[in-house]
């Protein structure tokens, strides 16, 4: 997967396949027994106060997904991301004991680094989907053996100040359809 090229300031980076269940996994500290259930009114990524949901194409199956954890705020989406990348949303992120790790829906923890860079406090997190629309609403039991899943996603976090959301990019039809229904 790595489209991401390395940054001067990263602190950690991996890439691993994430378990998808109800359409979904999360970015959550470990230590909470409870799950974000978001109004995710951008269609990809929502934030509760336990972590973020984000939301996937297929119902059930394997995502491939990859973090870069920064010291600074990565530059704003260039035109090459825009076109490598289907939606695009950055959301603020608190987390009170410094550890923040994307989990399964199950509790299954892909091999993926903290995404909390500098300890507690609050972070961005930029999410980056594609391939929403190859299996949408359906159940992806198994990929072949050295096959990377159909469906992508990018997350890249750093320390910052708390803000809204920002939307970047919205143009996969899952996700359309998914804003459409909360609207109405």
């Amino acid at each position: 997967m790595h489209d991401v090229e390395q940054p001067s300031g990263e602190l950690a980076h991996g890439s691993d396949h994430v378990a998808v269940e109800y359409h979904q996994f999360v970015v959550i500290d470990p230590a909470t027994d409870e799950r974000p259930d978001a109004d995710v009114v951008n269609g990809l990524v929502g934030v509760t106060e336990v972590g973020a949901q984000i939301v996937c194409g297929m119902q059930m199956g394997d995502v491939g997904c990859e973090v870069s954890v920064r010291a600074e705020a990565p530059a704003a989406p260039t035109a090459l991301d825009l076109e490598r990348w289907d939606e695009i949303v950055d959301v603020s992120i608190r987390s009170v004991s410094g550890n923040l790790y994307v989990v399964a829906v199950d509790d299954e923890a892909p091999d993926l680094p903290n995404l909390c860079g500098s300890g507690p406090g609050v972070y961005r997190l930029r999410v980056h989907a594609r391939g929403r629309d190859t299996h949408p609403s359906e159940i992806v039991d198994e990929l072949p053996t050295d096959a990377e899943p159909a469906e992508q996603y990018l997350l890249i976090t750093w320390r910052a100040e708390a803000g809204p959301a920002t939307v970047h990019q919205t143009r996969d039809q899952f996700g359309k359809a998914y804003r459409d229904s909360i609207a109405g």
